[in-house]
């Protein structure tokens, strides 16, 4: 049995209930239109799950009898005008038109016109714009909540701006605003000596900083510039 979970479906026109060959099966079976439909759904299927193309060579009439669930159901498919939609031979029971309604041929085909469709609906939406709205649309900065971007103002370093805004506001969902300000300034402070030095680049980017939670750690203590020595108490200390 051929089964592919991206293709377990049939591709059936809105307009096929209301087709003759329904109207002529249901009348010679004493049936309803809806009934002869969703039998004849039940065969077309049938035919999907256990067909390559449509031809069941060796089927019997009573098969496709007993997979619609009434009996005499194949010969009156086989009767419909003004073309079959059976057709039945000593070698087997055949679907007609099968790659156009069922198998992976007739699915691919009707997802790919159905991503076309989409393609033009977009494209067609997107030129129905007015010059200056679509102008507007991609010059527009986004709008940034103050207390967002007052923290991001506050931190030393000023990179990957977006990210940092995001990070920001995650962490406001789990810190007051004045404390988050408040540790950023610090921070910032901390670290304002190693602007200009090699140092610099170890300040990690705000989206890092405000990701991993670092206005919790403890604050830098600058170290003693290089060449200096702090003074010591010598001899004449105190006089």
């Amino acid at each position: 049995m051929r089964f592919d979970v991206a293709f377990s479906w049939l591709k059936i026109e809105k307009r096929t209930p209301d087709k003759p060959h329904i109207a002529q099966i249901a009348e010679a079976l004493g049936i309803t239109t809806e009934e002869a439909f969703g039998r004849c759904f039940k065969v077309w299927r049938w035919f999907d799950d256990h067909t390559v193309n449509g031809n069941a060579k060796g089927v019997s009439i009573k098969t496709i009898d007993e997979c619609a669930g009434l009996n005499g159901f194949a010969k009156k498919m086989e009767k419909t005008v003004p073309t079959p939609w059976l057709v039945i031979s000593d070698a087997g029971i055949k679907l007609p038109h099968f790659n156009e309604h069922t198998g992976v041929t007739a699915k691919k085909r009707a997802l790919a016109l159905n991503r076309a469709r989409k393609c033009r609906a977009k494209t067609v939406t997107q030129s129905a714009l007015p010059e200056k709205s679509k102008s507007i649309y991609k010059i527009s900065p986004p709008i940034v909540p103050p207390k967002v971007q007052a923290i991001y103002d506050a931190y030393p370093k000023h990179v990957g701006k977006q990210k940092a805004f995001d990070a920001i506001a995650k962490a406001l969902k789990k810190v007051e605003f004045d404390l988050l300000l408040e540790r950023t300034r610090a921070y910032a402070d901390s670290v304002a000596h190693k602007r200009g030095t090699p140092e610099w680049k170890f300040v990690p980017h705000p989206s890092t900083w405000f990701n991993q939670g670092r206005w919790e750690d403890e604050l830098e203590k600058p170290t003693q510039p290089a060449g200096r020595v702090p003074a010591r108490p010598g001899k004449y200390a105190g006089r």
